[in-house]
């Protein structure tokens, strides 16, 4: 069992709390989950978005860190698979940018965020803007 006494309180109340009122705490935090399962999932579509395929649009190597290079033939430049994502230009994972996401919505403050996964405070600040 858990040792912190702010745990341990809630344990308490929930323990005291009658059949439909519980059953209300339940529902009422699926219906949170959901919420949260559902703009995460957005977000992820966000980060994760497939590549418009464009036929003038080759495969072209790949870049120092391993992701899929593309040429234009039309215009000579060359695009990530990242281009035009929050994610362009960040050097961090994107399972770093998942767990961002998460405790984004879970409504944690930039301090706690940054501290949670690592991250100065002024890049918690601008991935914030990247997302919003």
């Amino acid at each position: 069992m858990n040792n912190n006494p702010q745990i341990q309180e809630i344990n308490h109340l929930i323990r005291s709390l009658c059949a439909d009122d519980y059953n209300a705490l339940l529902n009422q935090m699926n219906i949170d989950e959901k919420v949260i399962n559902q703009a995460a999932d957005a977000l992820h579509r966000i980060i994760f978005r497939e590549r418009k395929t464009n036929k003038n649009v080759v495969k072209h190597g790949h870049t120092s860190r391993g992701r899929q290079r593309y040429y234009d033939k039309h215009t000579g430049r060359t695009l990530s698979d990242t281009d035009c994502s929050i994610v362009r230009r960040t050097k961090k994972t994107y399972k770093l940018w998942e767990r961002y996401i998460q405790l984004m919505l879970y409504g944690l403050s930039l301090r706690k965020i940054g501290k949670e996964i690592d991250i100065s405070m002024t890049t918690a600040f601008a991935w914030r803007h990247k997302v919003i």
